[in-house]
């Protein structure tokens, strides 16, 4: 009788552990999956990211202000003073005097004019050579300006493809995401390792189930025992620690 209850025992057990491994390999699969989507969506994100961070560099490169004099501000595609600006795309004179008949009055206008459009600065007179100095700057600026612009279209043109391309390759991470759903959805080998343990503790008889019983609570004695036994260890050193302690 005991070699039947025993027996019995020895399947229950078997088919809990079938049970367990079941699951912590339904885990483990599942956990790669998630891990696998996540490397995916951060490769993605992270190009992304970097091809729109370039685009921002660029506009914002080319939006900076280059020179400025006596509140006119020199920019890439135009100048600007008090909210008007004249754009480069349009024809711009420059001209700078002196006004004025005393040093007290004496004045250094520097004015820009696109049709009948005009900025218009007061200089220091004294500092001509800054004055002109900055018109300089505006003219090679307005000289530049349509080579300046074809090479920021093309550029942007071509960070808009690439980030359209990346934007649109999804795959790697869609392919990631069905293969944590197919890993997600594969309980069959749990369900079958359930199953079988149910249909081995079901065809037990009273006495095996006893049996059963007294193995689990005998395995639950052990097991308080074996914890206590390694807390009185623990405290055991940690007094005797604390005794050194106290004495030196």
């Amino acid at each position: 009788m005991a070699k039947i209850e025993n027996e019995y025992v020895r399947q229950v057990t078997q088919a809990r552990a079938q049970v367990a491994r079941a699951k912590s390999d339904y885990n483990a699969a599942v956990a790669t999956a998630k891990k696998e989507v996540k490397a995916a969506q951060e490769v993605y994100d992270k190009r992304v990211k970097a091809l729109k961070s370039e685009r921002a560099k660029l506009e914002k490169d080319f939006a900076e202000q280059l020179k400025s004099y006596a509140g006119i501000k020199l920019y890439n595609d135009r100048i600007e003073s008090n909210g008007r600006s004249l754009k480069f795309e349009y024809d711009i004179q420059a001209d700078e005097k002196i006004v004025g008949e005393t040093p007290e009055t004496k004045e250094l206008l520097v004015t820009f004019t696109s049709g009948e459009a005009t900025l218009q600065a007061q200089g220091d007179p004294n500092k001509e050579e800054l004055a002109r100095d900055f018109i300089s700057a505006v003219l090679s600026a307005k000289a530049a300006y349509p080579e300046k612009l074809n090479q920021q279209n093309a550029r942007l043109d071509f960070l808009k493809g690439e980030l359209d391309t990346a934007m649109n390759a999804t795959g790697p991470v869609r392919a990631a995401e069905q293969r944590l759903d197919a890993a997600t959805a594969h309980t069959a080998a749990i369900t079958l390792a359930e199953s079988e343990l149910h249909r081995i503790e079901i065809s037990g008889s009273p006495a095996d189930k006893a049996f059963l019983r007294e193995a689990e609570s005998s395995k639950r004695k052990t097991t308080v025992i074996i914890v206590a036994s390694a807390i009185i260890v623990i405290l055991v050193v940690v007094l005797v620690v604390f005794l050194l302690q106290m004495r030196s």
